[in-house]
């Protein structure tokens, strides 16, 4: 038997009634324990997707939602989730083909002009963040401009 109550639009949780869980033999024959009689176990169902973010290294300035950086940074993207692990972060630089990210993505052999760089999240609750957009301007010459 089971209960689910709605917390939130995004957040609800199952409760099972009498649920047993095999427990190390302690000599006197009971390892099949019910939770407790009558009573509920909570169960936490993730339905959130994940946040990631982007951090840059290396020489850079934002202005007008663009960020200016130079032609050898280092783009890092950092995926957290309240309730579940990540599974995978995928990015992709011009609408070009994703790409799992797993490591620092250079800006060095990009050409230097405008690109927009995609990106998103999934956890191993397989929710999946809404693709989040940024645009980058490569060149070390800009920011000598800008600044």
């Amino acid at each position: 038997m089971f209960l689910v109550l709605l917390i939130s639009t995004n957040v609800f949780i199952i409760l099972l009634k009498s649920i047993y869980f095999e427990t190390a033999d302690d000599g006197i024959g009971d390892t099949n324990v019910p939770y407790g009689p009558g009573d509920y176990l909570p169960l936490v169902v993730d339905v959130e997707p994940p946040e990631t973010s982007l951090a840059i290294e290396g020489p850079f300035v934002i202005k007008n939602s663009v960020a200016y950086i130079g032609n050898n940074s280092k783009l890092y993207l950092t995926a957290t989730d309240k309730r579940s692990a990540i599974k995978s972060t995928y990015f992709s630089i011009d609408n070009k083909s994703w790409q799992q990210y797993e490591h620092a993505i250079s800006s060095e052999g990009l050409p230097s002009n405008e690109h927009d760089l995609s990106f998103y999240s999934i956890d191993v609750s397989n929710n999946v963040e809404p693709i989040r957009k940024v645009k980058i301007f490569i060149d070390d010459l800009s920011l000598l401009f800008i600044l």
